[in-house]
């Protein structure tokens, strides 16, 4: 899980970013290993993948208006470590700069 979490988290930083119709699959798994995992390295790169394919576009969003992964980076947001709570800022600001139905 630690290694297909990092490599996820690479392959949508990257730069030119992947196509976002290849990578969207994936958002379902993201979002379900990060309710289910307690491991803070996993937690960082998946905040981390979400923060870099929430970015940019904005019809992106309507892929993240999930209420279990809002709930959860919010919660994330008051983490003491900052390589979990910065990724999820990051994606929350991304969210919140949708459209006012998305906001």
């Amino acid at each position: 899980m630690r290694n297909a979490s990092w490599a996820l988290s690479n392959l949508c930083r990257g730069r030119p970013q992947p196509q976002y119709n290849l990578v969207r699959r994936a958002i379902p798994s993201l979002i379900k290993v990060l309710i289910e995992n307690d491991k803070e390295d996993i937690i960082t790169d998946i905040c981390w993948a979400l923060s870099y394919l929430s970015d940019g576009i904005k019809d992106r969003m309507s892929d993240m208006l999930n209420k279990n992964l809002l709930s959860k980076l919010i919660y994330l947001m008051k983490h003491e470590n900052v390589a979990i709570a910065i990724p999820c800022l990051r994606t929350v600001g991304n969210i919140v700069t949708g459209d006012d139905s998305e906001t």
